[in-house]
């Protein structure tokens, strides 16, 4: 059975007009933050399917619309895929102009080498090595977003552009060295079939490709919601439970100290009734703000719910913890927050507790701490109260 290029490049117009209206509809279950990269993406692929749908008809329509339109309207997506890369990653500004820029200069190369200066091998040079380009771009995009190991996700969308570049640059070699009659665009060499096979079916499966990583993204998503507290974004109840199981092992093992502090806000409530529920919402921020940044780098900070915190202190006997809780104390009283040009205080009290018994546990250790809590708040606030203490006195 014989290959048709003609044929191989309309299947491939067909297939991309499919994925970019998928992609449109589909992007409307997303965020908005990746739904603007999946509509970018989709725009690139809807552009690339007209240039196929073209170049599938040249020899029928004037060349000004198979050639110059279709090159022009083909590089054109290729930027409005570095776009949606671009997005996805977060970047804005710097740049942005290039892959627009090359896909002019593919519009330029087209139109000089097809009407002022006919020339078949010139023009497919020319727009081979912008393409390239274009290729090249979105190589660098992909390698900076993530870090090694990559998802498969990012592999499989390196890989296409590499192929696609390594393709590319063939067939300008390849044309320099044997240059091709004015008429045999569409000639059936095994290089030609490759490079039509490549530009057609190599944005499809990059589409995929960049599925894969929207999926991913999401899929972390998911996990840091599931790990962290949505408002103030240090660890929630369950993630604390976990890295305090494994913290309380880890000091069992090589017989070290931890200290457990519960901080809770003094007088929240105040907050809440005289400035409403945001005021309060940013009071929380700030407070955290505070505690992790005076806090040890080795501390885990988390939300045990409400106004109230947990700080982890690996590495600190009761002695320790309670310094650590006192130097969080006096950070949250010299902290300035403001409502509405109000200076409101914030103010904390903090129940320290350190492990010293071969049973405890995290629970047992949060009980405790939770208790000299209770006691820093019955002997009037903003001060930092140890169990150890309290098991002394009585």
């Amino acid at each position: 059975m014989t290959l048709d290029i003609r044929t191989l490049v309309l299947l491939a117009s067909l297939v991309t007009l499919l994925i970019s209206v998928c992609l449109v509809y589909a992007g409307r279950g997303y965020p908005a933050a990746l739904r603007g990269s999946l509509w970018a993406w989709a725009g690139g692929s809807a552009a690339q399917s007209l240039a196929w749908l073209l170049v599938g008809l040249r020899g029928h329509i004037p060349d000004m619309t198979s050639i110059v339109l279709a090159n022009s309207l083909l590089a054109l997506g290729y930027a409005e895929i570095i776009s949606a890369l671009r997005g996805f990653g977060g970047h804005v500004g710097r740049r942005i102009w290039l892959p627009h820029g090359l896909a002019l200069a593919v519009a330029v190369a087209s139109i000089t080498f097809t009407v002022f200066v006919p020339a078949l091998n010139l023009r497919l040079m020319a727009v081979s090595g912008l393409i390239a380009l274009q290729y090249l771009i979105g190589v660098r995009l992909v390698w900076q977003l993530a870090p090694s190991p990559r998802p498969v996700s990012h592999r499989v969308m390196l890989a296409i552009f590499v192929v696609g570049i390594t393709v590319l640059i063939a067939r300008i070699i390849a044309v320099y060295l044997a240059p091709l009659a004015s008429n045999d665009a569409f000639g059936l060499t095994p290089l030609q079939a490759l490079a039509f096979a490549t530009g057609t079916f190599g944005p499809v499966v990059a589409t995929f490709a960049f599925l894969l990583m929207v999926s991913d993204r999401m899929n972390a998503e998911l996990g840091r919601l599931a790990a962290f507290d949505p408002l103030t974004e240090v660890y929630n109840r369950r993630s604390l439970d976990d890295i305090a199981a494994r913290a309380v092992a880890e000091a069992r093992r090589h017989a070290r100290g931890l200290s457990v502090l519960v901080v809770d806000a003094d007088h929240f409530k105040r907050i809440n009734d005289e400035y409403g529920h945001e005021a309060g919402d940013r009071a929380l921020k700030a407070l955290v703000d505070v505690l992790r940044r005076t806090a040890r780098s080795e501390d885990t900070v988390g939300r045990l719910g409400g106004e109230e915190f947990v700080v982890l202190m690996p590495d600190a006997d009761s002695i320790a913890g309670a310094a650590g809780g006192e130097r969080l104390r006096m950070a949250v009283e010299r902290a300035a927050f403001r409502v509405n040009e109000n200076s409101v205080p914030l103010r904390v009290s903090i129940g320290v507790a350190a492990l010293r018994d071969p049973r405890d546990d995290f629970a047992a250790l949060l009980r405790r701490a939770d208790h000299a809590l209770y006691e820093a708040k019955r002997a009037g606030r903003n001060r930092v109260v140890v169990d150890s203490a309290l098991a002394e006195q009585s």
